[in-house]
């Protein structure tokens, strides 16, 4: 009887044991477990800092002076490109003070050429779609004034022009991404209605992309 009930004990402490040891291996994380942990807790920690940095910064997203920007331009009057100096920036208004735009275009309508070269200046109001500030919608009008007209391909002179607009109301929609406190990238469209018009003139329509410092 001693005998049986000492089999029976050993019996037990082995089935205790077992279940112990079991129970510890499948209750600790493995060690690739742990270093995931690890990496996702790091990331996280990272991310948080991300976000307090451009929580911090919000208010130099919204009202940081941009020294300048520089764009491709696209339309109906051809490719170029436009640049823009110095834009002052309020918590709900801005400026842009200058912006110089060129486009052109080879092959135009009924097989004329045309160019579009203006300097606007521009003010506008912009919403902010997030906490951060990051996120920008602009909206702006303004004056410009330059050259825009096209010729026929016919003419002996080359820069005898018709049908042309000295003076345009320019609008502008524009989506802005402010990736830090120092550099931010934009597209939109831009619209000039002509002030002076011709015989067959039209607005000047163009998207664009760029980035602003």
């Amino acid at each position: 009887m001693t005998g049986f009930m000492k089999n029976v004990m050993f019996l037990l402490t082995i089935i205790l044991l077992g279940t112990s040891l079991f129970a510890e291996d499948g209750s600790s994380p493995s060690k690739n477990d742990e270093g995931n942990s690890s990496d996702k807790t790091k990331t996280q920690q990272e991310e948080l800092e991300l976000n307090k940095r451009h929580f911090l910064n919000r208010e130099n997203y919204r009202t940081k002076t941009e020294g300048f920007s520089l764009g491709f331009f696209g339309g109906n009057y051809g490719l170029g490109g436009g640049c823009t100096f110095v834009t002052l920036r309020w918590r709900y208004f801005f400026w842009e003070i200058l912006r110089i735009q060129i486009t052109g275009a080879e092959y135009f309508k009924n097989n004329r050429s045309g160019v579009s070269a203006n300097a606007k200046t521009m003010i506008g109001v912009p919403f902010f779609l997030d906490k951060t500030n990051r996120h920008e919608l602009r909206i702006s009008t303004g004056f410009s004034a330059g050259f825009t007209g096209k010729k026929s391909r016919d003419e002996v002179e080359d820069f005898i022009f018709y049908d042309r607009s000295n003076m345009n109301l320019p609008v502008d929609i524009s989506y802005v991404f402010h990736k830090d406190k120092n550099v931010a990238f934009q597209v939109g469209v831009a619209f000039d209605f002509p002030l002076g018009l011709g015989d067959d003139f039209f607005l000047i329509i163009n998207g664009f992309v760029g980035f602003r410092i």
